[in-house]
């Protein structure tokens, strides 16, 4: 999925991921299984009928599951570490604990390989926030004068975040 895709469509932008698979020869009754953030790119997960979305959704969400991500942040993190925290959603408070490996570092800011262990909305986003580590090109939880920065010197207009493995045990 490209960044600023929708996966889902709604007004006022009816293009999405799911009508680019429906338009595909076959997979007019696909349904998604996963989904990341408008503003991410990367893997996201199909089925080719609704009655498969169980056992998929069932598969994925395991606890030997799990999906990697790339994320640009601001600043040089720890060589590894993680984040454990209650993330609010509606007034409840979620467990939620991120892990991440720094993979390099550029310009004063690090390139992390980040493994959440719960899929809770915004999960990365907020949780490398909270250590000072905000994604660069996050306009919600980010660094306005650093993303301004990366967009006008490198045209980074959207959020460093990217969805590259999905693991899970298939059987």
């Amino acid at each position: 999925k490209a960044a600023y895709e929708p996966v889902t469509g709604h007004a006022p932008t009816p293009i999405s991921l799911t009508a680019r698979v429906h338009a595909i020869a076959g997979m007019g009754e696909a349904v998604c299984v996963t989904r990341i953030d408008r503003g991410t790119s990367g893997l996201v997960v199909f089925v080719k009928r609704p009655d498969l979305l169980d056992a998929w959704t069932t598969a994925l969400n395991a606890e030997t599951s799990r999906r990697i991500y790339i994320a640009g942040v601001r600043g040089v993190t720890p060589l590894k570490g993680a984040v454990t925290r209650e993330l609010r959603d509606g007034g409840r408070a979620l467990p939620a604990r991120t892990r991440y490996r720094r993979l390099a570092v550029a310009s004063g800011h690090s390139v992390l390989r980040v493994i959440p262990e719960q899929e809770k909305p915004h999960q990365l986003r907020r949780h490398l926030a909270a250590i000072g580590h905000a994604v660069l090109g996050d306009d919600r939880y980010g660094h306005s004068p650093t993303n301004r920065h990366f967009d006008e010197k490198n045209g980074l207009d959207r959020l460093f975040l990217h969805c590259v493995r999905i693991e899970f045990a298939h059987v």
